[in-house]
């Protein structure tokens, strides 16, 4: 809002129009105060800290993760101070251009279907399980290794059988180099693609016996579909930070609420028995059943905790309770007409209670 003070005269012309465009020099304004922001700022999760931002070293970029090599360079950076390797010179000439930072991966587009080229919904992400078709040969021969196809464009037969690939992509399901070929590619696209060695067959599988360790490969790929993308399963190393991790919660639950002594949870289960006891007499035998139920919950005991932490007197105090636990609730059940489970715990107290 402008709060506009101004003499008797002037006000009365702009009245009549005379001074529309007039702004007289006795004329004060008075700036409103600002509005309040239409959404408060979300409440940081921590102090800010100049230790998540980094600095590029050569173009100095700003920011958090910036950051992407021990030389303190910025992708964009390090990518362009990273020479192309020896050997991939004659396929710039061809049309390929770059995708990967240090240039090992090259990449020529060959046709995109009309129909989906403005569709940002036709890129794969990681996960997706993707059906490709694929001619793969050896960069240095131009020998075809392995295909989907069964005829190549001119219709020579290659030996495929036009059975596509299917795999999860970024998954390592296939090559590294592959991963990042199809990634870069849409639904319908037909691309080449140059693959150096580092991003090829590190191990060669018996399966290609003519590929060796470190051979640069040609690889031309038709994306056919892909579906929605997949949840990554956990790699050895995250599943075993996830063992140690709880291991440790559980240790430190163990510490801060130490289960109760043998002879406490004992105590426990015969007041539970006790209970069952009395419903039993008074002929509520489903309630006695249910108080004999909670009796074996007070004794349960793990394995693990069985066959390395309990020794064999304590065995056999508990062996006796659940004993008489299993004939009660055998009565029980006999008087419910469960005669089946009646005679499984019959069986059950014969084993925990020997000769007795």
């Amino acid at each position: 809002k402008t709060v506009i003070h101004t003499h008797a005269r002037t006000h009365f012309l702009r009245v009549l129009g005379v001074m529309a465009d007039f702004i007289a020099p006795q004329t004060r304004y008075v700036p409103a105060e600002p509005a309040p922001p239409m959404y408060p700022a979300p409440a940081p999760s921590r102090p800010f800290s100049n230790s998540d931002y980094t600095r590029c070293s050569n173009c100095s970029a700003f920011g958090k993760g910036v950051i992407r090599s021990s030389a303190g360079l910025c992708a964009r950076c390090q990518s362009l101070s990273t020479p192309f390797p020896p050997g991939s010179e004659k396929y710039l000439g061809e049309g390929y251009v770059s995708i990967s930072w240090d240039h090992k991966v090259l990449k020529r587009h060959v046709s995109t279907p009309p129909d989906f080229e403005d569709d940002p919904d036709r890129f794969p992400r990681e996960g997706s399980p993707c059906k490709i078709q694929y001619v793969a040969r050896i960069a240095a021969t131009g020998q075809i290794f392995d295909t989907t196809r069964s005829a190549a464009a001119d219709g020579t037969l290659i030996g495929g059988t036009d059975d596509p690939l299917s795999f999860p992509l970024m998954r390592e399901k296939v090559i590294r180099g592959l991963d990042l070929a199809v990634s870069t590619m849409g639904a319908g696209d037909v691309a080449a693609f140059y693959i150096h060695g580092d991003y090829a067959f590190l191990s060669p599988p018996d399966e290609l016996p003519r590929v060796r360790k470190g051979d640069a490969l040609i690889y031309e790929v038709e994306l056919l579909e892909f579906g929605d993308a997949m949840p990554r399963f956990p790699t050895k190393e995250e599943l075993d930070r996830t063992k140690k991790e709880r291991e440790e919660e559980a240790r430190r639950e163990l510490k801060e609420n130490p289960p109760l002594p043998y002879q406490s949870r004992r105590d426990l289960a015969n007041s539970e028995k006790a209970k069952g006891n009395a419903a039993f007499k008074s002929g509520d035998y489903a309630a006695a059943k249910e108080f004999y139920d909670k009796a074996f919950v007070n004794i349960f005991i793990h394995r693990d905790e069985w066959a390395h932490l309990v020794d064999d007197a304590e065995k056999r105090k508990f062996n006796d309770v659940k004993a008489s636990l299993h004939l009660n609730r055998c009565a029980a059940r006999v008087k419910m007409g469960k005669f089946s489970d009646a005679e499984w715990d019959a069986d059950r107290a014969v084993e925990y209670g020997g000769k007795t």
